[in-house]
């Protein structure tokens, strides 16, 4: 019975053989993106950095999950404790 492992080996690329002219040479440079290095970095927005670098927000010794601006400019934090698990909404 013939094993896989002794299976001969395909013929040829999958997406076929390079045509007269073509290189196999790949470039080693990354894509280059337009602005500057310092604009690109400011551009990351202060929920972003929270999310890149793990910090959490707290209120009261709770972690902050979500914070929305109401109409008469008083905040709602939607609260979570960590050590029960427990949610809750308060108007701040």
């Amino acid at each position: 019975m013939p094993s896989a492992l002794s299976a001969p080996p395909p013929e040829g690329s999958p997406a076929g053989p390079l045509g007269p002219g073509e290189s196999a040479a790949v470039s080693s440079l990354p894509p280059l993106v337009d602005g500057s290095k310092l604009h690109t970095s400011l551009k990351i927005t202060a929920r972003q950095i929270e999310w890149v670098f793990r910090a959490r927000r707290e209120h009261e010794g709770r972690t902050v999950i979500k914070e929305e601006q109401m109409p008469d400019g008083r905040r709602k934090l939607i609260l979570k404790d960590e050590s029960t698990g427990a949610f809750s909404d308060v108007v701040a």
